[in-house]
């Protein structure tokens, strides 16, 4: 009876831990209170309105082999789900930003969207 008890309260834990861990989507789709980190390849770039420029990017493959060796389990870097997708998105600034860069990405916590990302170091 205890060990019952034991494993049932061991199992509601671990779902309770499970949901309370909310893993970065891909741009496009919506992240809620979150930071989340992307490594990005920059296919095409192009000044826009009000100073913002617009970027189109997709995950390097360095990226994919690395992330797959890394931690194949990792559901913040599930990268290999999206390997083919071109990401379309806005940032303020692209001072050294070129094609054919892979660059770092971010998303703020505050920012509910990937319409808008900022050029900046991963952590």
């Amino acid at each position: 009876m205890i060990n019952t008890k034991f494993l049932f309260l061991l199992s509601v834990f671990v779902l309770l831990a499970g949901c309370a861990s909310t893993p970065c989507n891909p741009p496009g789709h919506v992240n809620w209170g979150v930071f989340c980190h992307y490594k990005l390849e920059v296919t095409e770039l192009k000044e826009g309105a009000a100073g913002q420029f617009k970027v189109k990017a997709k995950v390097p493959q360095e990226v994919l082999d690395r992330n797959r060796a890394d931690d194949p389990m990792d559901s913040n870097r599930k990268y290999e789900n999206y390997p083919d997708l071109e990401y379309t998105f806005y940032v303020n600034k692209a001072a050294g930003l070129r094609l054919g860069d892979i660059s770092d990405f971010h998303k703020n916590a505050d920012d509910k969207n990937w319409g808008r990302l900022e050029l900046g170091k991963g952590e």
